[in-house]
């Protein structure tokens, strides 16, 4: 069995509506309805377990909150005083110790509750919602550099009734949305989105239907990709209970196989009542923490395996005390490990979960791979960009769950080296270019290569030289030797 521990946490006033999500391993940002009824944005740092209270924002009065991260800005879809779609942008500084506002969509979005959101990119998103005509409704947005939206597109009327409405992300440009529809029952639909967001089609006009539901949470299956599932529904069913269900998407969206749900386990590891559902992974990528308010009010979180032909079995339970009257739960992933909001008693608690290593497997450390795409995610986002640009080891250091080990690698730079080297990441913010790790093994020597674009006044001829700026280190990481490397050949498009 799984052992379920508490590892850290916080809490704030009265609350709810919550959301929670995570722009690192170190930082995590909540969204809600305080008890003004206004928006509210807080962020929580993480070290040693020890979580604190950073920066915090606010706006006006809503009736909802739904929150996605996107690089480092944070993007809040409210239900604004006058019950319409709003989004509101707001810049994170590292480490969370400011939030501020950007833009806002203003009057783009019309009547809207129940709404969800999925981020596509750093500069796309949907949102799912019920639009003031009771019918389910998709919209994408850019969201530009400065903060500002445009409404792309909208699924127009592609979609009946609906009284709850959930969204995910799958890849291949196809979103999920999971809904309880106009006769109380769950389906889901699959959406095919334009790589500019302009086209939203859905991709199966019957959709697919299960039995009658209360309450619904829904993710995508992390690991689709090695097999299984693609997205599991957590549901409260007509008797009540919690049920989980693994589901296949075929041919590209135009259906689902139900795979499995977690009626079939054995009587006693069967979920019971529950309400205020909430699922998401818990570290390995067969795991999924659900959490939920109990037959007593009580919070109760469980942890579930998922198996490569999508069936259930039950890995640990954790009822965290009596009494605690719980009336909202929400969860997201710390790069790892789960990490929770519940309203409790009216009021938010926040709290990290460490699960015991014998059942599931730690996160790993970052590898070269991980490495050389965090750096092409970072580029290819101007605000991380910026940071980078600044103190690349800092944003490493806090956006990557790196060890104690490799901090201590980063920090034996020479320091005459490491100027050069964030000069040379510097100059490729600017003009753009490559930054990537090359290696053998993860146990072998390897070097560092910044290669930025030639800048204008360099560009004479169709073929220039471009420097490259090498850093070469040990088989430990140590010995760092860095300088502008021979000259390549770059040929210039025609």
């Amino acid at each position: 069995m799984t052992r379920i521990a508490f590892a850290g946490g916080g809490s704030a006033g009265e609350a709810s509506h919550l959301s929670v999500q995570a722009f690192s391993s170190a930082e995590i940002i909540t969204a809600m309805r305080n008890g003004s009824d206004n928006l509210e944005l807080i962020g929580w740092t993480v070290q040693d377990n020890k979580v604190t209270r950073a920066a915090t924002a606010s706006a006006g009065a809503v009736e909802e909150v739904a929150l996605v991260v996107m690089g480092r800005r944070a993007v809040t879809g409210v239900r604004s005083g006058s019950k319409n779609l709003l989004l509101i942008s707001w810049s994170t500084s590292l480490e969370l110790t400011s939030i501020d506002r950007l833009h806002d969509s203003g009057d783009q979005a019309g009547e809207a509750s129940h709404i969800a959101m999925a981020a596509l990119s750093t500069t796309l998103l949907v949102t799912a919602l019920r639009a003031g005509s009771g019918d389910l409704l998709l919209i994408t947005w850019a969201l530009h550099e400065d903060g500002s939206f445009t409404r792309l597109a909208d699924s127009a009327a592609q979609a009946g009734e609906v009284s709850l409405v959930k969204v995910t992300s799958v890849g291949n440009d196809l979103v999920v949305t999971a809904v309880r529809n106009g006769s109380g029952d769950l389906e889901l639909i699959a959406w095919k989105i334009s790589a500019d967001g302009r086209t939203i089609h859905r991709q199966d006009p019957g959709g697919t239907s299960a039995g009658v539901i209360g309450d619904l949470a829904l993710t995508a299956h992390p690991s689709r990709e090695l097999g299984g599932p693609d997205v599991i529904t957590a549901v409260q069913n007509g008797a009540g209970d919690l049920l989980l269900i693994s589901w296949k998407i075929l041919d590209n969206g135009a259906g689902f196989a139900r795979i499995a749900d977690t009626s079939t386990l054995p009587a006693s590891q069967r979920p019971g009542s529950a309400s205020h559902l909430a699922i998401g992974p818990a570290g390995n990528g067969t795991s999924y923490l659900a959490t939920m308010r109990n037959g007593s009010g009580d919070l109760e979180l469980i942890v579930f395996d998922v198996a490569a032909n999508g069936a259930w079995s039950r890995a640990g339970t954790l009822v965290n005390g009596a009494g605690t009257d719980v009336t909202e739960t929400a969860v997201g992933s710390l790069f790892g490990r789960p990490v929770t909001v519940v309203r409790n008693r009216d009021f938010l608690n926040l709290a990290i979960w460490d699960l015991s290593p014998d059942a599931i497997a730690p996160a790993k450390a970052p590898g070269t791979a991980a490495f050389n795409r965090w750096f092409a995610s970072v580029l290819g986002d101007p605000a991380r960009a910026r940071l980078l640009k600044d103190d690349w080891r800092k944003l490493l250091a806090v956006e990557l769950p790196v060890t104690e080990e490799q901090r201590e690698h980063l920090a034996v730079v020479p320091a005459r080296d490491a100027k050069e080297l964030q000069a040379a990441i510097a100059l490729t913010v600017e003009r753009g270019g490559t930054i990537h790790i090359e290696r053998d093994s993860e146990t072998g020597p390897g070097t560092l290569i910044v290669q930025p674009r030639p800048g204008v006044e360099d560009r004479p001829a169709p073929a220039i030289s471009v420097g490259i700026f090498h850093c070469t280190f040990d088989a430990n990481c140590r010995h760092w030797h860095c300088a502008w490397g021979p000259a390549r050949k770059h040929i210039e498009p025609e």
